[in-house]
């Protein structure tokens, strides 16, 4: 339990410092560099389960670091700091002011919780006669930088809902038998819609179901369910319209997008590329949980196939990728063959550490680490230009755009 003195508080840390220089370098705002770095650098503690954080920045914080350099005023924080422990429950406010007037914006991330060298801790003020009493904030090296509201332990949820509660995500039940999937995801979906914690439902209702079945392998298996939940959803009045996707790399004949197609209407397709690809690069290889060497199934060339047989049958396409392990020449290598047939923005996401003591996965060095992420957020601009697609933040809790892209504000929703 660490004890943090009033002049301590009165001080922006050299770490905060450093990373205002480098978003300033890259033109990017500050609560956006601070979000890449939260998702980069996880949060120190001893939690191996992680943590789920909604968040917003809080505005007065925001003008205190303003381009001078100016430190915050003094505030009285003579309270005792508590790490994030199993227990923890944790959402994150930030507000930021800009030319157009005041924005308040809520982010959500899934952070590792158990990384000792992380300049995030997490402090809770438990002093019955303090005016902050029970309140939390987030400190980068004992500088205050958000306010906590609220967190969850743990990322393993059935299902849950985002983009303002217009968009569900739910995970592939395997264990379930066929005859009974379209009762089981319409079980899921009643709880989603009546979760009045995140959102109440929006007035247009659900717009999209996303089924996470990135470690299927089966691609008849994940066209039943796919099937199975489009009946869930006309069954539960979800209008036809509502989008219908999939994270998987299980599907890849033009025989089965077509099927597909016929039986479950359109689809938007995520290719989850780190289920073929494990980043054979630079030297490095990935292991499974056995240790043994995973061999690449697909190539980039590959996958982009794999793209076009989805849109040439009509379905919507993506991909998802890790950012981290190729330098940036690599990175633009991989990526643009891919580009031409992605009709929605991927879902790019930051590389934490393999573990709290092994980076060694990381292309960049751990000093380099926020400024490689950073110059790659810029060249990934410049790939997708052509397509004219736009990052929706709610899709990705890990990735590199939060409220900005290009230069220029990202409409909402965005958790």
């Amino acid at each position: 339990m660490e004890q943090q003195s009033q002049s301590e508080a009165t001080a922006l840390s050299s770490t905060v410092r450093r990373w205002r220089r480098l978003a300033r370098r890259h033109e990017i705002g500050w609560s956006e560099t601070l979000l890449i770095a939260l998702n980069l650098y996880g949060l120190r503690g001893d939690n191996p389960r992680g943590m789920r954080l909604r968040i917003e920045t809080d505005k007065d914080i925001a003008q205190e670091l303003d381009e001078d350099g100016t430190e915050p005023p003094a505030e009285n924080h003579d309270e005792a700091a508590a790490e994030p422990t199993a227990t923890a429950t944790t959402q994150v406010s930030a507000v930021e002011s800009s030319a157009d007037g005041d924005i308040d914006l809520s982010f959500m991330t899934v952070l590792p919780a158990d990384r000792p060298t992380s300049p995030f801790s997490l402090r809770a003020y438990v002093d019955p006669s303090s005016p902050h009493h029970g309140e939390s904030e987030l400190c980068v090296d004992g500088t205050r930088v958000a306010s906590i509201v609220e967190a969850h332990e743990g990322e393993d949820v059935s299902g849950y809902l985002r983009a303002g509660g217009t968009a569900a995500t739910m995970q592939l039940a395997s264990e379930v038998a066929t005859d009974e999937l379209p009762k089981h995801y319409r079980s899921i979906l009643k709880l989603l819609g009546d979760d009045v914690k995140y959102s109440p439902a929006s007035e247009e209702g659900l717009r999209e179901v996303m089924l996470t079945a990135a470690a299927i392998r089966d691609e008849g298996l994940v066209i039943e369910h796919l099937v199975a939940l489009r009946e869930a959803m006309t069954a539960e009045g979800i209008t036809s319209e509502a989008t219908i996707g999939v994270l998987t790399s299980a599907i890849r004949s033009p025989e089965g997008f077509a099927d597909l197609y016929e039986r479950a209407g359109e689809v938007l397709v995520f290719f989850a590329t780190e289920t073929v690809m494990p980043q054979l690069v630079s030297g490095r290889v990935a292991s499974d949980d056995t240790g043994s060497i995973r061999v690449a199934e697909m190539n980039v060339e590959e996958i982009a196939e794999v793209l076009a047989a989805a849109k040439d049958v009509g379905h919507r396409t993506s991909f998802t990728y890790t950012v981290g392990y190729e330098p940036l020449d690599e990175l633009r290598d991989q990526l643009l063959p891919l580009a031409m047939y992605t009709t929605v923005w991927p879902s790019l996401t930051i590389l934490p550490a393999e573990t709290p003591a092994d980076d060694s996965q990381h292309v960049a060095a751990p000093e380099e680490r926020l400024d490689f992420f950073l110059q790659a957020r810029s060249l990934l601009e410049q790939i997708f230009a052509p397509t004219q697609l736009r990052p929706q933040p709610w899709r990705c809790y890990r990735g590199l755009w939060y409220r900005e892209h290009a230069s220029g504000k990202l409409p909402g929703p965005w958790v």
